[in-house]
C-alpha cells in the first residue's frame, strides 16, 4: 500500500491518497480455445475465455480469464471470436484455436482442474497478440518451465 504522507486517514476508504501497489506479473502467450457468455447486461458478449498452451499437436487448458477486460473490449473480441466457434452447450462455448492473447498471472500452479496439470493465478487479461498465430503460443513444456522456476 502507497500513501501520500500528507493526507487523512479515513476508515475503508483509499481515494487518490491511497493506492495499492500490485506486485509485477510474468505474461503468457495463450491460445483461446473456449468462452462463455456473460451474464446481466453482459449476456449478448463472450465473458470468459478458456486460455491454453500447445501441447503437441494440440492445445492444453491452463485457465480462464474474465478480469483486465473493458467492456468495449468485450465487445471487440465477441465479434472477433464469433466466426470461430465450432460449438454452444448453454453458456459454454467451444473456439477453434485462432487467437492468441496475450495474458499476466502472479504464479502457476499445479493442478488437477485443467488438462494442462497445472492453473494461472489471478489470471488478467493485457491484449491479442496480433503478431502472434496459434502455433507461436507459449508451450506446454514452458509453461512447466516457469512453473518448476518459481
Amino acid at each position: 500500500m502507497l500513501k501520500n504522507p500528507e493526507s487523512a486517514y479515513t476508515p475503508g476508504k483509499r481515494g487518490q491518497n491511497w493506492l495499492k501497489r500490485k506486485p509485477d506479473v510474468e505474461t503468457l502467450d495463450c491460445v483461446v480455445t473456449g468462452a462463455e457468455w456473460g451474464e446481466g447486461r453482459r449476456a449478448e458478449l463472450l465473458g470468459t475465455f478458456e486460455l491454453s498452451v500447445r501441447d503437441g499437436d494440440g492445445h492444453a487448458t491452463v485457465g480462464k480469464v474474465a478480469t483486465g477486460i473493458t467492456d468495449a473490449e468485450l465487445e471487440a473480441l465477441t465479434e472477433r471470436l464469433t466466426e470461430y466457434i465450432r460449438a454452444e452447450d448453454g453458456a459454454e462455448v467451444d473456439i477453434e484455436p485462432a487467437v492468441v492473447f496475450e495474458v499476466g498471472y502472479e504464479e502457476i500452479q499445479e493442478s488437477t482442474t485443467y488438462s494442462a496439470g497445472y492453473a494461472l493465478r489471478f489470471p488478467r487479461f493485457l491484449g491479442v497478440r496480433e503478431d502472434k498465430d496459434p502455433a507461436d503460443a507459449d508451450s506446454l513444456e514452458r509453461l512447466e518451465s516457469l512453473a518448476d522456476s518459481q
